[in-house]
């Protein structure tokens, strides 16, 4: 256990950070006014297989009114950091299921500096260079989310959202020869809108203050991440989930 650990913690050190990655927002499912949710979660993102981001996620949710909820999330990672805050309106359906939809609007950024042996087949040899990559980018959203809460008596939530944005990059990637000097034909540029879409899916186990949380998401974007760009396909994430 020991040994795949540390293998699991050399592979996200040694991998590129990403720009962007789905991120690990709780869907509390507010019903009703008063209801506080706090969701701590740590999580790992990963483009196929190998994770290249690990994150640590806090998201606080409350209901304001019968109808209206507020959230504010943040997260901070290997190589970026995010944060977001929505308002939005929830309806009960029947005693255990309910719909919300929330708007609103995140700020993120990544950054990674990183290493390469390329090789010369005119001198049959390799240059050490290095490399550099950061910005930020913004996110406007709208989100719909639904599901079930006080099944098993209380022990049990589950629920799925649908996330819709617009991801707005401004990043630059530059590259260095083994004395340091920037090689200007290797600079590009990141920026334009990318339509985005982030389907997501939650459950949580325990008591009636203080559940387990497991969270899933995928991200899609049109058109996608070129060149020395790229973002994350995956996210899954596990922690406790506050009821306050």
């Amino acid at each position: 256990m020991r040994r795949a650990l540390l293998t699991l913690a050399a592979v996200v050190l040694l991998a590129s950070c990403t720009v962007y990655h789905p991120q690990a927002v709780d869907i509390p499912l507010i019903h009703e006014q008063g209801d506080l949710r706090v969701d701590a979660n740590a999580n790992l993102s990963s483009y196929i297989i190998l994770p290249d981001n690990i994150n640590a996620n806090l998201t606080v949710s409350y209901g304001l009114t019968d109808h209206v909820a507020l959230q504010a999330h943040a997260n901070y990672g290997t190589g970026n950091a995010y944060g977001q805050a929505a308002a939005g309106l929830y309806w009960p359906v029947g005693e255990r299921f309910v719909v919300e939809t929330y708007g609103g609007f995140g700020i993120g950024s990544a950054w990674y500096d990183g290493t390469n042996n390329d090789y010369d087949a005119d001198d049959d040899s390799r240059s050490h260079k290095t490399y550099r990559y950061g910005g930020h980018y913004t996110l406007p959203f709208i989100q719909a989310n639904a599901g079930w809460h006080n099944l098993a008596d209380g022990h049990i939530e589950v629920g799925f959202g649908l996330k819709t944005g617009a991801f707005l990059p401004d990043y630059d990637y530059r590259q260095y020869d083994a004395d340091g000097n920037e090689q200007v034909d290797r600079h590009t540029h990141l920026d334009g809108g990318r339509f985005l879409v982030e389907p997501q899916l939650m459950a949580r186990f325990g008591g009636d203050k203080i559940k387990f949380s497991l969270h899933m998401g995928f991200t899609l974007m049109a058109p996608e991440l070129e060149g020395n760009f790229g973002h994350d396909f995956l996210t899954l994430g596990a922690g406790l989930n506050f009821k306050l």
